[in-house]
């Protein structure tokens, strides 16, 4: 799984595994002390929230 971490600390952005040729992402959150994955909430409640997206989703992290 490739990881996309946000570090809104020092507003960067960290990626890794982009050259694995993994078929899925996952987006953090990184406060500094600890990581925060971010869902796409589901309309069925949380058990139904989605962390792991398409790794051809480009909508998902802003490019064309």
């Amino acid at each position: 799984v490739e990881m996309l971490v946000f570090d809104v600390v020092s507003m960067s952005r960290l990626c890794y595994g982009e050259d694995q040729g993994f078929t899925q992402r996952l987006f953090l959150l990184y406060d500094g002390i600890h990581y925060d994955a971010i869902a796409e909430t589901g309309h069925r409640g949380p058990h139904s929230d989605k962390t792991l997206f398409s790794i051809n989703d480009f909508v998902k992290v802003g490019r064309p």
